[in-house]
């Protein structure tokens, strides 16, 4: 899998469009691997679902990341797993207290974890305060494009800040972006490549909008 960052500008840099592609590429396997399906609904202290919410599956011994995942709007996710065994199960979203959940993935293949509540974190820091002012977004069968909205540009100083407000987006401390539990990531700036240092040098109130595309075609496989 390769996700593609794209970011455009308009004329003499007066603002940019972040635009993050990505890109699912499918290879036959030289021996077919049992499948583990985890799955459930996220919703808020309110039962409203939380949709967008980032939801991780880590190994219990080396803490790992295994594979990730989105909820759509309705909170509901899915993940799949090619091994049983003893994980962490995951689920953030922005103002809210992260939950750890332990599963054990086993025969029968399918783990359904359920209604999975989470609670407004008690804290207001200057980042969770962006849930008073959800991201907006626009999503379509490719697509989910993310609008920033004012509350973002006050939790963030660069690029990196930034793209770690998108649900399903993970930077570690060396700034290894991931996508959903996917790395091998590829980073274009006005379809020049570029790396994640460029983006932690880029002013986060030159960004406008962050979009996810899931089917971007040929011209970005590899």
């Amino acid at each position: 899998m390769t996700t593609v960052i794209i970011f455009r500008s308009a004329r003499k840099m007066i603002i940019k469009t972040v635009i993050i592609f990505i890109v699912l590429l499918k290879f036959g396997d030289i021996k077919a691997q049992q499948e583990y399906k985890i799955s459930g609904i996220i919703l808020d202290d309110n039962s409203l679902a939380l949709g967008f919410a980032t939801v991780a599956l880590y190994n219990q011994q080396d803490s790992a990341l295994i594979t990730g995942t989105i909820t759509d709007a309705d909170g509901k996710f899915e993940i799949t797993n090619n091994k049983t065994g003893i994980y962490w199960l995951t689920v953030s979203f922005m103002g809210y207290e992260p939950l750890i959940k332990k599963i054990t993935i086993q025969e029968p293949k399918s783990v359904d974890v359920g209604v999975l509540v989470l609670h407004q974190s008690a804290i207001q820091l200057s980042e969770a305060m962006v849930v008073a002012e959800r991201i907006k977004a626009r999503q379509d069968l490719v697509k989910t494009i993310y609008y920033v909205n004012t509350k973002m540009l006050k939790a963030s100083n660069t690029g990196i800040d930034m793209v770690k407000l998108v649900p399903g987006v993970q930077i570690d401390l060396l700034h290894n972006i991931s996508l959903e539990g996917k790395q091998n990531v590829l980073v274009l700036v006005n379809g020049v490549e570029r790396d994640a240092s460029f983006l932690n040098q880029l002013s986060s109130d030159k960004i406008d909008k962050i979009e996810i595309n899931t089917n971007p075609g040929t011209k970005y496989s590899s």
